[in-house]
């Protein structure tokens, strides 16, 4: 990567060397994602209009020009364009953006903790609120040593997946909600 600094900030683009699945060869979009975000190279935000897109891919090219770029290096300038050619055509566009949708949705579910194990409600130990009869939460002990602790109100809120005191272990501790009964 290389960096070129411009009137207002900075922008990191592709080296012309550098190896780069192209999205006008294949319609796997996602495969160019991974190495760099049209929106940054042509420096937009993402609710761009045409006229912006077309404007900003004009101010990147004018800075990259030979006669204009002072330290010799060479970038990628068909990434520029593809970038420009996907972002001004509305279809590609909400294609790509689906596309860098559905691989942040992928992290997201591939990074949300997994529990070891379900236990039931039933065999964790109460931890009484000392100013009311009321239990304040409940905890179960880890095979690290530590506890997981609910409070009456994470049950309240329809809260499961609980994470050790002392480790990364996670549960699911299984109960519903019982709804009170009003005169019985």
């Amino acid at each position: 990567m290389w960096t070129i600094r411009g009137q207002t900030n900075i922008m990191k683009l592709p080296c012309v060397k550098s190896k780069r699945p192209s999205v006008s060869k294949s319609n796997n979009l996602a495969g160019s994602l991974k190495d760099v975000d049209y929106y940054q190279l042509l420096d937009v935000p993402r609710h761009a209009s045409e006229v912006e897109i077309k404007a900003a891919y004009h101010r990147v090219l004018l800075r990259l020009h030979p006669d204009k770029n002072r330290t010799g290096e060479r970038f990628d300038i068909a990434l520029i364009k593809e970038a420009y050619e996907v972002l001004s055509a509305a279809h590609r566009r909400e294609a790509y953006d689906a596309a860098i949708l559905k691989e942040k949705l992928s992290k997201l579910s591939s990074t949300a903790p997994r529990p070891a194990q379900v236990i039931s409600l039933e065999d964790f130990n109460e931890t009484p609120n000392g100013e009311t009869d009321e239990v304040a939460s409940w905890w179960y002990g880890c095979r690290c040593g530590g506890n997981y602790v609910i409070p009456t109100q994470a049950m309240e809120r329809g809260e499961h997946l609980i994470g050790c005191s002392s480790c990364s272990e996670v549960i699911w501790a299984g109960y519903e909600i019982a709804e009170e009964e009003d005169g019985a």
